[in-house]
């Protein structure tokens, strides 16, 4: 459903009513504020080692984000500005990918 509710309207002209967010905030944009999104993550899951799988998971049931605002779009900007840590599957040495395990500071 929300995949297509972000192709619906990318441009933002339109508002979605997120019951798992009081704050109603815009959902559709060109280039979305992951702001939000960002601090989500840190307050559920800051100092406590998790899974990718448990992130997407978050995202997907308890956020209007989508999984793809994740990974690129959100971690991989706090690991370049050192606010966390990923130990990465063995024989993987970039990204997010299935295994990953995540400490956000």
């Amino acid at each position: 459903m929300k995949e297509a509710m972000w192709k619906a309207d990318p441009l933002g002209n339109f508002r979605f009513r997120d019951t798992t967010d009081p704050n109603q905030q815009v959902l559709f944009e060109l280039e979305p504020d992951l702001t939000p999104l960002k601090r989500m993550l840190i307050n559920q899951f800051k100092g406590t080692p998790v899974s990718i799988e448990e992130i997407e998971h978050y995202v997907a049931v308890y956020t209007a984000y989508l999984n793809g605002h994740i990974k690129q779009k959100t971690p991989q900007p706090m690991l370049k500005a050192q606010e966390l840590t990923v130990k990465r599957p063995e024989g993987s040495k970039s990204g997010f990918k299935k295994g990953s395990i995540i400490t956000i500071y």
